[in-house]
């Protein structure tokens, strides 16, 4: 399946995301440092479907932990990007 929201990286984004993990769990305080975003932010994005999330709770059990993949919420920067007006 084609991704929708796909769009061409910049350079410097390219690059980080060759070194970066792909996937991270949001910061429970202030905007994360991969990205910017706040949790509150991430998981609002996550339940319109514009960025990916994995769940990792096991069966039976109440609690687990949500992973964002980061590749997702910087193709949702990118094509939201601002060109500066010269």
């Amino acid at each position: 399946m084609k991704n929708p929201f796909k769009q061409a990286v910049p350079a410097g984004v390219a690059a980080y995301q060759k070194r970066a993990p792909q996937w991270f769990r949001a910061a429970i305080k202030g905007p994360d440092p991969r990205c910017g975003l706040t949790r509150g932010h991430l998981y609002d994005l996550a339940g319109q479907g514009l960025i990916r999330t994995a769940s990792m709770r096991q069966p039976g059990k109440p609690k687990g932990v949500r992973l964002f993949e980061l590749g997702s919420v910087m193709d949702f920067i990118a094509a939201r990007e601002v060109k500066a007006a010269k």
